[in-house]
């Protein structure tokens, strides 16, 4: 059975980009969406919503007013309710902890925000969710290594983006033998050599290591980089960013509300 989702903002933005990420789920039905906040009651209250993604400024109003009216309802009628806000009061949100089932904070990355909506629908794996976790990976991936200076130009980027996913969604990483797997694999793709690739993401970690954000490489490697060279071999770089990743986190308001 579908879902009726309700996207409830005033930005234009955030509506398309929100709107395009749900409109392939097979679960989810998309409403109108509707910025005004005595419409998102009346909608509510009517039962039309099964679930609603709420900004917290609305036109005629704000979330804070949508939140209570849906209390004021009997528990069984209650849609599920996600909460969007560029605000990170800790007061406020702790509040509202007990009137929202997820906060997502703005900016938001609207794949991943389909993908934790689908997750409290979903108890067990479905295909749209686990197309939805494939792109979320592949977005964090990118988005990482991006932020540690590999640029996109470099070839070694997209042969370490390959490497990241390859040990990130496989059950078993350590089975993986970055030599006799992961360099063939990625070779036979390219049409390039293992040599060729392990050369190229050796270069692109190197470049990291000169000229990237030393605050992402502390932040993903700590103090487990090699004193005597650096900087992480391939294996140890590819390994350590897997497991970061795996289980990549959507961005919420306060990690303390769940």
């Amino acid at each position: 059975m579908k879902r009726k989702l309700l996207i409830a903002t005033e930005s234009s933005a955030d509506i398309e980009g929100l709107s395009a990420a749900f409109a392939d789920l097979e679960e989810i039905e998309l409403l109108a969406p509707n910025g005004d906040c005595d419409a998102i009651i009346a909608a509510v209250q009517a039962g039309e919503v099964d679930i609603l993604l709420m900004d917290l400024l609305l036109e005629h109003g704000d979330g804070i007013v949508v939140l209570e009216a849906i209390q004021a309802m009997e528990e069984r009628r209650r849609p599920m309710t996600f909460l969007i806000t560029a605000f990170t009061n800790e007061r406020l949100l702790y509040n509202l902890r007990d009137k929202i089932d997820f906060c997502f904070a703005k900016p938001l990355v609207y794949e991943r925000v389909a993908l934790r909506v689908l997750q409290f629908l979903q108890p067990v794996e479905t295909p749209d969710l686990a197309r939805l976790q494939e792109r979320s990976l592949s977005m964090s991936i990118s988005e990482a290594l991006l932020k540690l200076g590999i640029p996109a130009h470099l070839q070694g980027y997209y042969y370490l983006r390959d490497a990241i996913h390859m040990y990130a969604s496989t059950e078993m990483p350590l089975k993986l033998r970055i030599t006799a797997d992961v360099y063939p694999a990625i070779a036979d793709y390219y049409a390039v050599t293992p040599l060729v690739v392990e050369n190229a993401m050796r270069n692109a970690v190197e470049y990291a290591w000169t000229y990237g954000n030393l605050e992402e490489i502390q932040h993903y490697f700590g103090y487990t980089v090699n004193e005597k060279h650096g900087k992480p071999g391939n294996a140890e770089f590819v390994m350590l960013m897997a497991e970061h990743l795996r289980e990549d986190p959507v961005p919420c308001c306060d990690e303390h509300m769940h």
